[in-house]
């Protein structure tokens, strides 16, 4: 999905052969980020009761305002 160009926004997509938690948060560090929006659908399976879901890894280690978006899971 694309967000409406206004010249107020700018939505980034990355790549990497890595965590997606770690990706977003070296992202964050390495530029002026002022809000990280993302979609979450919470903990699912044994690994994420211990360590946390995506969105709990990012938010643990973030700098700047996180905005969790549930997503449907249908």
């Amino acid at each position: 999905m694309q967000l409406p160009d206004t010249g107020e926004w700018q939505q980034v997509t990355l790549a990497e052969e890595a965590s997606i938690a770690a990706v977003i948060n070296r992202y964050a560090d390495e530029n002026t980020v002022d809000l990280v929006v993302m979609p979450t659908k919470g903990r699912h399976g044994f690994l994420d009761a211990l360590r946390g879901s995506t969105t709990e890894q990012v938010m643990r280690e973030l700098q700047c305002p996180l905005l969790a978006v549930p997503c449907s899971t249908t």
